[in-house]
């Protein structure tokens, strides 16, 4: 059994050694005549000969089988067709959001908030955040408020990065919801949440 295992070790082929350049003494090179151009890899930055040391190998293959064939005759014999699906499937999976232990992270689905906050006194206004994640324009949708109801309606921009929405002046929480799904009847009402109001901010328009 053990004789079999080394004459299998035998059988194997030496793996290929990667490109290199004899050593010549700076001496003996020509004299410089003008700027090397260097192309760059597209995908990781450095020169194809340096990007079987870069941290995205496996996707610089494809470029560089078809570009710098010279630099690694060790491939000589494999499909480029089927490199360039490992290099698809490992960009997709770059693109995934994981959670710690590997898991897959669930993109966080629209959902339309509708909050009541106070101005002082008896007055109020209603706000509207996440229609645009339902494909619905902040504006048409202000001006459909403004008609509906015969009160004020403007788009606010967010702060600190936050998503603009829309401000309606008056107590409009449970007819707002009505409105949408009467013009879009493809968001189910389960995408609304009536969340706890507040006190609006002075100066904010």
């Amino acid at each position: 059994m053990r004789q079999a295992k080394k004459a299998e070790k035998k059988e194997e082929k030496p793996k290929p050694k990667p490109f290199s350049c004899p050593f010549v003494p700076h001496k003996e090179e020509p004299d410089i005549e003008g700027a090397v151009t260097i192309e760059y890899c597209p995908t990781c930055g450095l020169p194809p000969d340096f990007c079987q040391f870069g941290p995205s190998w496996e996707k610089c293959k494809p470029w560089c089988m078809e570009k710098y064939p010279q630099y690694y005759p060790e491939l000589s014999g494999v499909s480029l067709e089927d490199a360039k699906k490992t290099a698809e499937a490992l960009e997709d999976k770059s693109k995934e959001k994981l959670l710690p232990g590997g898991k897959k992270k669930k993109e966080a689905t629209p959902q339309i908030t509708i909050k009541k906050l106070s101005r002082g006194g008896r007055k109020c206004v209603t706000t509207v955040t996440g229609l645009e994640g339902f494909g619905v324009k902040l504006d048409a949708a202000a001006k459909l408020f403004k008609k509906k109801f015969a009160c004020g309606s403007a788009v606010v921009k967010g702060d600190n990065g936050q998503p603009d929405y829309i401000e309606i002046q008056g107590d409009f929480e449970e007819e707002v919801i009505d409105v949408v799904q009467s013009e879009h009847k493809d968001i189910d009402r389960k995408k609304f949440t009536v969340a706890e109001g507040g006190t609006k901010k002075k100066g904010k328009r």
